[in-house]
C-alpha cells in the first residue's frame, strides 16, 4: 500500500516538458528538455517532428529517470545518442542511428 502511495505522489509532481525542434541548442530542443527535466517527468516531442532527425555534437545526458515520447511517426537521433549518468529514460516512437546508446 504505502509503495503505490509513494507511486501516484511521484505522479502527481511529474511535469510534462515539450520539445518543439530539431536544434541541438537553445529554446526547445531535446537536449535542454533532458536537462531540465526532473525525475519522472515525461518530455514529448511534438508532432511537428514526425520523420524529422536531430543531428547531435555531443552525447545527450540522462541524470534522471524519465521518459521521452516522440511523436507518431517517429524521430531520428543521429550521431551521438544518450550517455546515462544515473536514473534511466524509456523511448518511445525514437530511433537511434549512427550512435551509441
Amino acid at each position: 500500500m504505502t509503495a503505490a502511495i509513494l507511486v501516484q505522489l511521484s505522479l502527481l509532481n511529474a511535469a510534462t516538458v515539450p520539445v518543439v525542434n530539431t536544434n541541438d541548442s537553445g529554446t526547445g530542443p531535446l537536449r535542454k528538455a533532458m536537462m531540465n527535466a526532473g525525475s519522472g517527468d515525461v518530455l514529448v516531442v511534438g508532432q511537428s517532428l514526425a520523420g524529422a532527425t536531430v543531428s547531435l555534437g555531443d552525447s545527450l545526458p540522462i541524470i534522471q529517470g524519465f521518459s521521452i515520447q516522440g511523436p507518431t511517426g517517429g524521430v531520428t537521433i543521429k550521431n551521438r545518442g544518450f550517455f546515462a549518468y544515473s536514473g534511466a529514460a524509456q523511448l518511445s516512437n525514437m530511433k537511434v542511428v549512427d550512435a551509441v546508446v
